[in-house]
């Protein structure tokens, strides 16, 4: 807060001026005093240490104990927070929202092998899928069932491939490997399901992508030309250079139909080896990934997991062609809905789409996710832009 001596030197200002110094000065010290505390930073640091591929040692509850009395305090749901660690350079951001499900319910859909693992950040993640597992651990358990009867804490390794939607302040979205580290274990009356995700190397270079509508929609164009859309940057060779999130997902045995998720997030991207990265993206992006989860799994719509792998497969199983009709559909729906948009990017699409083949440079990866999308938008109520009938409706109809 400003000393005495700070205020009466503001008052002495021209009234407009001064006024407006003053709620500036009042804005940054309350920023400034919602920041991490610094007793966390041993267990973020043992976090990120563990969370190395090439670790032996077992997990270590107990060296978590002043970060995990801090997640477990109780505060207003949606809080966010920046802060730093000893184990990393800022910005570092922590985010925290409450979903209205029980922890096994969450973890049927989340990690489970035979549903495309992006099925919770549909609005942040293009698609995600898993390229390999440690060898202690060589294939992913039913991780929801474990978790039902968890006596000892088991720990899960692997290697991820991710590539994100665009990201709003910049129009650009990247693709990257993950090492993932998933532990599930018990503290005191609760149980936790713990998930690093580690970014050691840059991504690919950032490409130009477009968000079409409120982000709500989840309708984004992923044009494939390096560079970023936004700011008059098209030029800029942009990465994703190291990154770290630690998600906790925690559920009370006082209240088995309520997950609290708290998430730690660090990183650093930008071009010619700098950051740019300020503490209001990575909260941003935490925030969107807090409401696209809690518009998935609390959406009294939303599918079994069995009826959603039934579905899954089937897409795994359209033939190349098909799935290649489905999205040529799809990008002639989107400029249907979008095309008179200022957003929408014409002369790219009108030369690839178009005139073009922009379809056969799609990855099956690519192809699918577009299918799995409109899919879970129909089912969950919201407005897929192609007609069923265009997307293949048998994927929408549940098992007899």
């Amino acid at each position: 807060m400003p000393t005495q001596r700070q205020i009466r030197f503001y008052l002495v200002l021209p009234a407009i001026a001064g006024l407006a110094v003053v709620l500036s000065m009042f804005g940054v010290a309350a920023a400034a005093a919602d920041r991490l505390p610094a007793d966390i930073d041993g267990g973020l640091g043992y976090l990120y240490e563990f969370s190395n591929p090439e670790t032996t040692t077992p997990f270590q509850v107990q060296r978590l104990e002043k970060l995990m009395t801090f997640v477990l305090a109780p505060r207003d749901d949606g809080l966010s927070m920046p802060g730093h660690s000893g184990a990393f350079l800022e910005p570092m951001a922590f985010h925290e929202f409450t979903v209205a499900r029980s922890l096994p319910f969450l973890l049927g859909y989340a990690h489970n092998p035979g549903i495309p693992a992006q099925i919770l950040t549909l609005g942040t993640l293009r698609y995600a899928y898993w390229k390999a597992f440690d060898e202690r651990q060589p294939d992913l358990p039913d991780v929801a069932e474990r978790i039902d009867r968890l006596e000892t804490p088991f720990v899960i390794r692997g290697l991820e491939h991710e590539s994100i939607a665009p990201d709003p302040s910049s129009g650009a979205y990247y693709s990257y490997d993950l090492q993932r580290t998933l532990i599930g274990f018990r503290y005191g009356r609760h149980t936790v399901w713990l998930s690093l995700s580690r970014q050691s190397d840059p991504s690919d270079v950032g490409r130009k992508g477009y968000v079409l509508e409120a982000e709500s929609d989840w309708h984004y164009l992923y044009s494939g030309v390096k560079g970023i859309t936004k700011m008059g940057l098209g030029w800029v060779d942009s990465y994703m250079y190291e990154g770290f999130s630690c998600n906790f997902y925690i559920q009370s045995d006082d209240a088995p139909d309520r997950v609290k998720v708290a998430i730690f997030k660090w990183l650093r991207a930008g071009w010619n080896d700098l950051n740019f990265v300020k503490y209001k993206h990575i909260r941003d992006g935490l925030e969107r990934f807090g409401t696209t989860m809690r518009r998935i799994l609390e959406n009294p719509d939303l599918p079994p997991p069995a009826q959603v792998e039934t579905v899954a497969r089937r897409i795994e199983n359209l033939s190349l062609d098909q799935l290649r009709q489905i999205n040529q559909n799809y990008l002639l729906a989107l400029e249907k809905h979008y095309g008179q948009k200022s957003v929408f990017p014409r002369s790219w699409y009108k030369k690839q789409v178009v005139k073009g083949d922009f379809v056969s440079q799609l990855t099956r990866p690519q192809l699918e996710a577009v299918v799995f999308l409109e899919y879970m938008q129909g089912v969950l109520g919201m407005n897929p832009v192609t007609e069923p009938e265009i997307l293949l409706g048998y994927l929408r109809r549940p098992e007899p």
